[in-house]
């Protein structure tokens, strides 16, 4: 089981946070903000609410956090984006990204329609 600090420095990096804007955020020392994601120092429970404030998740959450429960998908724009999937079961992941990859070719196709049907309505306007 990860310790409280490993949870923490793998959901600060899915937000893309430095450990500089952590510490600034907790306004301690970047080294002191490293330590606690290190285990070297306990973190105090006002600074793990603090922590959870500033990424933006449940305070449970983060106490509960399994790295097996992150996820990536690619937007319509061809970005990627993490999520967090909050199911319990591997099936249900499962089922949830095959709904994703559905839900990606539906919009494929309407943009695909979309895109032909411009094409017939400008010919028509011309």
């Amino acid at each position: 089981m990860k310790k409280i600090g490993e949870k923490i420095a793998k959901l600060r990096e899915l937000k893309n946070f430095r450990q500089e804007y952590m510490a600034d955020k907790l306004k301690i020392q970047q080294a002191a903000y490293s330590a606690i994601e290190t285990g070297k120092t306990d973190i105090k429970y006002s600074q793990l609410e603090k922590v959870a404030e500033i990424l933006e998740i449940d305070l449970a959450k983060l106490i509960g956090f399994d790295e097996k429960t992150v996820f990536n998908v690619t937007n319509n724009n061809g970005e990627n984006q993490t999520g967090i999937f909050e199911s319990s079961t591997n099936a249900e992941k499962q089922l949830y990204e095959q709904m994703l990859a559905m839900q990606k070719e539906r919009i494929i196709f309407l943009e695909n329609l979309i895109k032909t049907h411009l094409k017939i309505d400008f010919a028509i306007k011309s």
